[in-house]
C-alpha cells in the first residue's frame, strides 16, 4: 500500500515566487514496503527551473513506474517463484515418491472393505444362512430339498454335487492315488489324506465354543454343535422325525423300506448298516479288538465292552420313570417297561400265545415238541406201522435220510 502526505508546507510572512511554487507541489508518496527502491527526489532549484507541468509529470511517472514495477516484480517473484518451488514442487515430489507400505496397505484394505460391502448377499429361505455366491446357495438348498441331480452310471446312486460323484466313481474303479507315508492306508481324495494325518499327529484344530471340545474335522464340529443348539435339519418324510445328521436319516429310512444293502460274503446275512456288518464279520474271524482293563475278557464290539465295564463299576445309568428301577443297559430298560405297558410283541406260531421277550417265547416253543425243531424229533420206529413187520435195510436207509433232513431244518 502507498500512503501520501497531504499536509502542505507553511508560507513565510513575505513569500517569494519560489516559496509559492514549492507550496503548490505535494511531496511524493512513500511505500510501506521495505524492498522498494528509493524514490527520486528533486531540489528546489530543479523545481524552480522546470515548469509546474514538467514537475507534476515527472513525479507522477516516477511514482507510477516505481510502484507498478516494484509491485508486479515483487509479487510475481515472491508468489510464482517461492510458491512454485517451495510449495508445488515438494508436494508433487511427495506424491510421486510416497511409497510407504503401511499407507498402501491401508488404502488396499479400504478398497477391499468397500468392495466387500458392495457385494450382493444371498440368503437361504429355509435356514436364513448367508452366501456370497449364488451357485453355493443352490448347492446348499439341496441339503433341505434332498435333490440329487448327479447320478452314477454304474450303480445309479445319486449325489447332490458333481465332485462327490467323481469321488464315488473311484469306489468302482478302486483308484486311491494318495497314500499315507506313516501307514499303508490309501485315499481317493487329497483332503481325506490330510485329515487322516491328524490321526497320527493328534492335531484337533476345531474347538467347540460351548464345551471347549476339540475335533480334527470341521464337519465333525458342525455336527457336534447341533447337540447344543438342538438343530435337526434332516427330517423323515414318512414319520417326520428329525435327525442331526444325514446318515442317521438314511439309516432310519431303511426301517420303513426294509432295505438291507450290506450283505455278509461268508453267510449271506444282510444288514441295514455298514458298521453292523463290520461287527458281524468278527463272528467268522473271531476277532475281538476291545479288551476289558479289569478282567481278561475281550469283545468284538465297543458297545459290548462299555456294557461289560458297568459290571465292574456298578454303574446303572438307565432308570425307569414309573418305578425308578435302574438298569445297566438301555435294552433291559426297554424290556422292563413292557411290564407297565403290558406290551407283548412276540407270539408263538403254533398256539398264538404272546410274550414280552424273545427268550421267553423260545422256551415256550420247546413245549410243543414239533419235529421241525432240532432235538425234538421223534425216534424212528423199529417196525413198519402199516404191516407191523420188521423194517428192512432199505426202509432204514430211507428213514435215516428223512431224519437227517429234519435235523437240518
Amino acid at each position: 500500500m502507498m500512503q501520501a502526505n497531504q499536509q502542505k508546507p507553511k508560507l513565510p510572512e513575505n513569500p517569494t515566487i519560489a516559496d509559492v511554487m514549492a507550496s503548490l507541489i505535494l511531496p511524493a508518496p512513500t511505500l510501506l514496503t521495505t524492498t522498494s527502491p528509493p524514490v527520486m527526489t528533486t531540489t528546489n532549484s530543479d523545481i524552480i527551473s522546470s515548469s509546474a507541468t514538467d514537475i507534476l509529470t515527472t513525479a507522477t511517472s516516477d511514482i507510477l513506474t516505481t510502484t507498478t514495477s516494484d509491485i508486479l516484480t515483487t509479487t510475481n517473484s515472491d508468489i510464482l517463484g517461492s510458491t512454485n518451488t517451495n510449495i508445488l514442487t515438494p508436494t508433487s515430489s511427495n506424491i510421486a515418491l510416497n511409497t510407504n507400505p503401511e499407507m498402501m496397505m491401508m488404502k488396499t484394505s479400504r478398497k477391499k472393505s468397500e468392495s466387500d460391502a458392495n457385494k450382493m448377499r444371498y440368503y437361504c429361505e429355509f435356514c436364513n444362512k448367508e452366501f456370497v455366491q449364488r451357485y453355493v446357495l443352490n448347492m446348499h438348498r439341496r441339503t433341505h430339498t434332498g435333490e440329487k441331480p448327479h447320478q452314477c452310471t454304474i450303480c445309479e446312486k445319486s449325489f447332490a454335487r458333481r465332485d462327490t460323484l467323481q469321488v464315488h466313481t473311484m469306489t468302482h474303479t478302486g483308484l486311491k492315488p494318495y497314500q499315507c507315508e506313516l501307514c499303508p492306508k490309501k485315499f481317493a481324495q487329497k483332503d481325506k489324506l490330510r485329515i487322516h494325518h491328524r490321526t497320527h499327529s493328534g492335531e484337533k484344530p476345531y474347538e467347540c465354543s460351548e464345551c471347549k471340545r476339540c475335533f480334527s474335522q470341521k464337519r465333525t464340529l458342525q455336527m457336534h454343535q447341533r447337540i447344543h443348539s438342538g438343530e435337526k435339519p434332516f427330517r423323515c418324510e414318512v414319520c417326520h422325525v428329525g435327525f442331526a445328521r444325514s446318515e442317521y436319516l438314511r439309516m432310519h429310512r431303511r426301517g420303513h423300506t426294509g432295505a438291507r444293502p450290506y450283505a455278509c460274503d461268508l453267510c449271506c446275512q444282510r444288514f441295514a448298516r455298514r458298521d453292523t456288518l463290520r461287527v458281524h464279520r468278527r463272528i467268522h474271524t473271531g476277532e475281538k479288538p476291545y479288551a476289558c482293563s479289569v478282567c481278561p475278557k475281550r469283545f468284538a464290539a465297543k458297545d459290548k465292552l462299555v456294557i461289560h465295564s458297568r459290571t465292574h463299576s456298578g454303574d446303572r445309568p438307565f432308570s425307569c420313570d414309573l418305578c425308578c428301577q435302574t438298569f445297566a443297559q438301555k435294552a433291559t430298560l426297554r424290556v422292563h417297561r413292557r411290564i407297565h405297558t403290558g406290551e407283548k410283541p412276540y407270539h408263538c406260531e403254533v398256539c398264538g400265545k404272546k410274550f414280552s421277550t424273545s427268550d421267553t417265547m423260545r422256551r415256550h416253543q420247546r413245549t410243543h415238541k414239533t419235529p421241525t425243531q432240532p432235538g425234538l424229533v421223534k425216534s424212528i420206529p423199529a417196525t413198519n406201522s402199516s404191516t407191523d413187520k420188521p423194517m428192512t435195510e432199505t426202509n432204514k436207509e430211507e428213514y435215516s435220510t428223512i431224519n437227517n433232513y429234519l435235523w437240518l431244518l
